[in-house]
């Protein structure tokens, strides 16, 4: 009997670990370029950083400040972090500190899209996720396309996100 259970626990485990190996694949199928992987991972640090305060009770404005520094750590090259309220309220912003206590909810790309309203809504369905948005580049009068990444901060009513221009 005493065997059977340890082979039992054994199989449990490889499956276990056949399932983290499983969706550590999945996102290296989907061949993130380096720029993906760079807003991925400026937003992950930006969501740690965040979710790091709200556990100790630390007030999520001294952050929202910090993230907003354009010298600061979540502002490298093409990337930086905003953050939205789940009402589209700017409450951060590494690339346009003005638009800070602005409300978004209804900013919509070059093709008509809300962006902050769709940000929000896959956030709360999803978690997190990936938009390709249309931004019209003032200096060409052209259309480029961003791609941006977000998630939301915990089961906190905020979504975090950054993004770059593709070319």
């Amino acid at each position: 009997m005493k065997r059977i259970w340890i082979i039992l626990l054994v199989a449990t485990i490889a499956l276990m670990m056949g399932c983290k190996a499983k969706e550590a694949g999945k996102e290296a199928e989907l061949n993130f370029t380096p720029d993906e992987m760079e807003s991925k991972e400026i937003t992950e640090n930006a969501y740690d950083f965040l979710y790091g305060m709200s556990q100790t009770g630390t007030e999520l404005q001294e952050g929202f400040e910090q993230i907003s520094d354009v010298n600061g750590e979540f502002h490298e090259k093409n990337h930086y972090v905003y953050v939205y309220d789940f009402e589209g309220n700017c409450v951060a912003h590494a690339g346009d500190p003005k638009l800070r206590g602005t409300n978004l909810i209804k900013s919509a790309d070059a093709e008509g899209n809300p962006i902050v309203e769709q940000m929000i809504d896959s956030a709360v369905k999803n978690g997190e996720g990936w938009l390709k948005i249309a931004i019209n580049d003032p200096e060409t009068d052209e259309i480029k396309y961003s791609q941006v990444y977000y998630k939301r901060l915990g089961d906190l009513d905020y979504v975090i996100g950054s993004g770059y221009f593709r070319e």
